[in-house]
């Protein structure tokens, strides 16, 4: 299933994409910069411990050149999970002549010690870690595979969720559609199925074939449901509420209890990637108060178990008038990770970015663990020691990919 990303979208452009089976992000692909072969460096892939600090970059890291068996781009990189010790990482590529890798890569060498190519149109949010096994989502099947990346099985879609993915587009006379598909996810024994369309958020059993409606749509030309997740063991799904473009808030339904909990935002279309099922950090997010008619910036914390909403306080937000991208925050299974920058209007080589690490289990950050100067950085993952593993681009002759020191928790 193919996920548009986008930043400030209006709604007729949500329902065109939803209707094609896609899911919603900002993720913005860099394209990388060629290098003259004449003028290549050596290329070093021993860990290089830097831990002063050097003209364009601050903190306590290993620095490799790149990740050594690999030769795409690392901006088309995201890890999906993590299994004995290694980082499975997705290679997801945009264009028809490439494709899609996943690896299996040592953190301590960032060498890959194991690869499968993959087959269909999918991005890397369409890949779910299921703890002894990855699921891949495709508009007709799911691809299962096991976390030696040996491809196990193809298991069909029910027949209810393939109609509602391939019916003809229809339009009002105001030129709003009338069917709607807002994407779907399966629960992690493959047993349960969510999907929403313009009904509602609905809940398939694969074993009895029974359907159940968890919420219907409310009043659908000005709001629905995108986006539905699994969480908490399949215990629960998550769907964002989405109105005009703007993210009204999300919903949790618990399956084992039959309730329903409303977290309301009323602020802007978020990049929600759930990769685990710990939660969702919204970093300096727009959120609307509609009492007092006021934009206020936030972060906040939405923890999938208990359906709390934390904000948690930065001390130095940076900048706020951008839509945060998806490669500049990562919640995985213990701690979080996020980038905060500040611009140099007159001076892009002055721009900063800086990598922060929330403690998911005290919401205590340390921020600005690192700190890099005019160079692109993005996060690739997380690991549950809480190293951070992250990419700097600041121009072809000079960038890395690293990865920090573990975390201390006290």
């Amino acid at each position: 299933m193919k996920v548009k990303k986008v930043l400030f979208i209006f709604v007729i452009l949500i329902m065109i994409t939803t209707i094609l089976g896609c899911k919603i992000s900002t993720k913005t692909v860099q394209v990388p910069q060629k290098e003259d072969p004449a003028n290549e460096q050596p290329i070093n892939n021993s860990p290089v411990a830097e831990e002063k600090k050097e003209e364009n970059r601050t903190g306590e890291y290993n620095r490799f050149d790149r990740i050594s068996g690999f030769a795409g781009s690392v901006e088309e990189l995201s890890m999906v999970g993590e299994i004995d010790d290694q980082l499975i990482l997705a290679y997801t590529p945009q264009g028809v002549s490439k494709k899609a890798l996943l690896m299996l890569v040592n953190p301590d060498t960032l060498s890959v010690e194991k690869k499968l190519e993959l087959k269909g149109d999918f991005e890397y949010c369409d890949i779910k870690f299921a703890g002894d096994k990855l699921i891949v989502l495709l508009k007709n099947k799911i691809v299962v595979i096991n976390t030696h990346l040996e491809q196990l099985q193809d298991v069909p879609l029910p027949k209810v969720i393939i109609e509602k993915i391939d019916r003809k587009s229809s339009y009002d006379e105001k030129g709003t559609s009338n069917i709607f598909f807002g994407g779907y996810d399966v629960s992690k024994d493959l047993t349960k199925f969510v999907y929403i369309d313009e009904t509602g958020v609905n809940l398939v059993n694969s074993i009895d074939k029974s359907e159940i409606l968890l919420s219907k749509t409310i009043k659908f030309k000005d709001y629905y449901f995108i986006e539905p997740k699994f969480n908490t063991q399949d215990k629960k799904v998550i769907a964002t509420m989405v109105e005009y473009g703007c993210a009204l808030g999300y919903t949790l339904f618990d399956i084992e209890k039959g309730t329903i909990k409303t977290i309301d935002i009323n602020g802007a279309i978020y990049p929600n990637i759930f990769r685990y099922d710990t939660g969702m950090l919204m970093v300096n997010t727009h959120i609307y108060d509609k009492k007092n008619q006021i934009d206020e910036i936030k972060t906040l914390y939405l923890d999938f178990k208990f359906g709390e909403l934390t904000e948690i306080k930065l001390e130095d937000t940076g900048e706020t008038g951008d839509i945060i991208d998806d490669s500049y925050c990562f919640v995985g299974q213990n701690f979080a990770s996020f980038i905060t920058y500040k611009w140099d209007e007159n001076e892009n080589a002055n721009n900063m970015f800086y990598i922060n690490r929330l403690d998911l289990k005290t919401l205590i950050i340390e921020p600005q663990i690192i700190s890099i100067k005019a160079a692109d950085t993005r996060i690739i993952g997380v690991l549950n020691d809480g190293r951070i593993v992250f990419s700097y681009n600041f121009n072809p002759r000079e960038k890395g990919v690293c990865v920090t020191k573990q975390a201390k928790r006290n």
